[in-house]
């Protein structure tokens, strides 16, 4: 979980393109283009969707300033040979996003308060 935050985290400190070099398999050209998180964005919570020992996807919620609570999907891959798990980008390129309820029921809430 703490892997999967981290690769959007990181995007609020470096390029679209910087992240995905580092962080993540299965990059394609699309994935490397030059656009950044936009700010104002917090996290708010997370939710496993599906764990094995080799592969996760985790929904991650992020406050946006202008469009309310949006989560993520982010799914995960271990990667042996580096000890770590890393964000497996979809054949598309890109991930899956949509807003969410801003009670994340069904979330474990990450808030400040």
């Amino acid at each position: 979980m703490l892997a999967a935050i981290d690769v959007w985290a990181s995007g609020t400190a470096a390029s679209a393109a910087q992240v995905a070099r580092h962080l993540a398999v299965n990059v394609t050209p699309r994935a490397l283009g030059s656009d950044e998180l936009p700010p104002g964005l917090s996290l708010a919570g997370y939710q496993f969707m599906s764990y094995t020992p080799r592969a996760a996807v985790i929904e991650v919620v992020f406050d946006v300033y202008d469009k309310g609570d949006v989560e993520v999907t982010t799914p995960m891959v271990w990667v042996p040979r580096l000890a770590d798990w890393r964000l497996d980008v979809p054949a598309s390129g890109s991930v899956s996003s949509s807003v969410v309820d801003s009670s994340l029921a069904g979330y474990v809430a990450w808030r400040l308060s």
